[in-house]
């Protein structure tokens, strides 16, 4: 009862978490996680700061997306999150048993996602990272993940150019973008400009998560026998709402 209420008055009086709620949202299987969600008022600030500090149909449904597929593969992976934001993803990944590292160029997210992961007792790496900083190489990862890291015409360019990066080390990247953000097309501009892909980048298009399973599932399996890349970059397309989102 002590340690619970020295975490209790951790949680209370962590800055990182002040303001904030707990977001709960569901995996397939019916498993059940949360992250830490900004509780937003009127304040310009933190309608600003929108983009970063709540959880957006994208990241879950990247999370649901990698959760699915790390249950599935007879390895051990590390996924690596970029531009993490609140985390879900990464968090999701290390529920079923990946290694995963959570970054953001953001130290108040990062200490979000920490706090989260460690509340459910899941072990979440975090560093910081700038998607924009050119000069700082990707950590070594099985899989990338970029969930609606776009948030104005800079980031447009540098989030393509890091889908680029990962996929060259012949790891699996994973980009999902809500079919409303704007700066959707000028992502997927910049991919089909690129001089990564083994087959024409008219083929790069964003696509529902069942058109990927088969090709996701295929990649992983064949990890061990093909050093290079088999797959293109996964370019998730999401446009509804998650009914499964509750807050608390």
């Amino acid at each position: 009862m002590i340690a619970l209420c020295v975490v209790v008055g951790v949680l209370r009086n962590s800055v990182a978490l002040q303001g904030c709620h707990r977001c709960f949202f569901k995996l397939h299987g019916g498993r059940e996680l949360f992250v830490y969600a900004e509780t937003l008022t009127g304040d310009s600030r933190q309608r600003a700061d929108a983009t970063a500090s709540q959880l957006w149909p994208a990241s879950r449904a990247a999370a649901r997306f990698v959760a699915k597929h790390i249950e599935l593969s007879r390895e051990r992976l590390t996924v690596c999150e970029l531009g993490c934001g609140l985390g879900a993803p990464a968090i999701s990944a290390a529920l079923f048993g990946a290694r995963a590292i959570a970054t953001d160029v953001d130290e108040r997210a990062l200490a979000r996602v920490r706090a989260a992961a460690r509340d459910q007792r899941i072990p979440v790496e975090t560093r910081a990272l700038d998607v924009c900083d050119a000069s700082v190489r990707l950590p070594r990862a099985d899989v990338f993940v970029l969930a609606d890291v776009v948030a104005g015409s800079r980031l447009s360019k540098a989030v393509a150019d890091r889908v680029c990066e990962a996929y060259d080390t012949g790891a699996l990247v994973i980009v999902a973008m809500d079919a409303a953000r704007a700066q959707r097309a000028d992502v997927l501009r910049h991919l089909r400009e690129a001089s990564s892909w083994p087959v024409a980048s008219s083929s790069l298009d964003f696509q529902p998560a069942p058109f990927w399973d088969y090709q996701v599932a295929r990649h992983l399996r064949a990890r061990s026998t093909r050093p290079r890349n088999i797959i293109m970059p996964v370019l998730l397309h999401v446009d509804e709402e998650d009914p499964t989102l509750y807050h608390h």
